[in-house]
């Protein structure tokens, strides 16, 4: 059985053409869900003069990988609420997200007993306005990972994800994010579908000079139903 839900909680980021390189992936650890960064690009008008993207690339990250850590990484859904995930989130898209999470999983649907990533892929796009500085990019998430049924029957889960960060005085934050994910249960598992609550409130952001925003939110959903 396949169940696909889609989750959208996104503000665009006006990005312009500039220029990309690859990056090296990190040094895993054996307490975070690894990310390998694919690539990093630098885009806007001050892409040829930014210096340190792959330093900045990282930082960026944070957020990032501390959703997949409180989302994906050794977590007990029957107890999971989540907090960590959307720690770094804007209050309203963490409100409006956690929420969303949620309803996807064991309330909804009590077969699913365990969801984990195994492997993720990363590509950030950085903006960096006229002096150079960088504030604001969008990272898009490959994920690949496993599961299991309160049967122990096995599943198998992959995201496609967007996050829009910007970065607020020392640190970065989430201030939107597009979520498609797809669960592939066995033939014969029992996993039901079920359509989740819809999510429409736009979130603003609060966060330093930044390339102009606009909020476009209506998450949209699939009849199906799956984490």
């Amino acid at each position: 059985m396949r169940l696909r839900i889609q989750i959208f909680i996104a503000i665009s980021i006006a990005l312009l053409a500039g220029c990309s390189k690859s990056a090296e992936e990190p040094a895993k650890d054996p307490n975070s869900v690894p990310i390998s960064i694919k690539s990093v690009e630098v885009l806007g008008p001050g892409a040829k003069t930014a210096s340190s993207s792959d330093k900045t690339a990282e930082a960026a990250l944070g957020p990032v990988r501390n959703y997949y850590d409180g989302a994906f990484f050794k977590v007990e859904l029957a107890t999971q609420d989540f907090a960590k995930a959307f720690g770094d989130f804007t209050p309203t898209v963490a409100s409006l997200a956690q929420g969303a999470q949620k309803s996807t999983l064991t309330p909804d649907d009590p077969n699913i007993a365990a969801l984990w990533a195994e492997r993720l892929e990363a590509k950030v796009s950085l903006y960096a306005d006229a002096e150079g500085g960088i504030e604001a990019g969008i990272i898009k998430v490959s994920m690949v990972g496993g599961g299991k049924l309160v049967d122990g029957s096995p599943l198998s889960i992959s995201h496609i994800d967007d996050f829009y960060v910007v970065k607020s005085k020392d640190k970065w934050i989430v201030t939107g994010y597009a979520v498609l994910q797809q669960i592939d249960a066995p033939p014969a598992g029992p996993v039901t579908a079920s359509a989740s609550p819809s999510v429409s409130p736009s979130p603003s952001a609060s966060a330093s000079p930044s390339p102009t925003k606009s909020s476009t939110k209506s998450p949209t959903k699939s009849p199906t139903k799956g984490r």
